[in-house]
């Protein structure tokens, strides 16, 4: 039996019509200054989720870039509970927000895309401080449904510096 033939998989692999591909996006990167456009959503969206976190209490922060932020809970104890909890209640409020950050996209800077963030992230960050008041991170395990999701909020909720890195 011959060895199965090697893949190489990626966005544009290295054809000729995947580097044709690669070429009409950077052109449309360019021609449409996309990066710039990126930053401006981003930024947009990062405007609403810290008015959502503020005015539901202090619990979370975004830190990162406007085009790649992350929502991290502020403090020391109980935040693999804390931001477990977030996540479960941005996806059953219908938004998925990756604990180790989302990158703005051309469909979020849509005024009813920015309107349903902002819902999302306020009924979440509202049940996070709900649990935290009755009973701080033993109240957030309990509302969980299932474990905390601690191995890989580990090396996000370690303080970058420490890691050697930005952002």
């Amino acid at each position: 039996m011959e060895p199965a033939a090697r893949v190489v998989s990626g966005t544009f692999n290295g054809d000729p019509v995947g580097l044709a591909a690669a070429g009409a996006v950077l052109g449309r990167y360019e021609s449409e200054d996309v990066v710039a456009k990126l930053w401006a959503t981003g930024a947009g969206v990062v405007k609403i989720i810290r008015a959502e976190l503020d005015a539901a209490g202090r619990l979370f922060e975004v830190v990162g870039w406007d085009v790649h932020p992350r929502i991290v809970p502020v403090g020391g104890e109980g935040r693999e509970e804390l931001m477990s909890l977030f996540v479960q209640e941005t996806l059953r409020a219908g938004l998925v927000i990756h604990h180790a950050g989302f990158n703005a996209a051309r469909a979020t800077a849509e005024p009813a895309a920015l309107r349903r963030i902002g819902e999302c992230v306020a009924r979440a960050a509202q049940e996070c401080e709900a649990a935290w008041k009755v009973g701080g991170p033993e109240e957030c395990r309990r509302r969980l449904c299932g474990p905390p999701i601690r191995p890989p909020l580990e090396r996000v909720l370690t303080p970058t510096a420490a890691r050697g890195g930005r952002g």
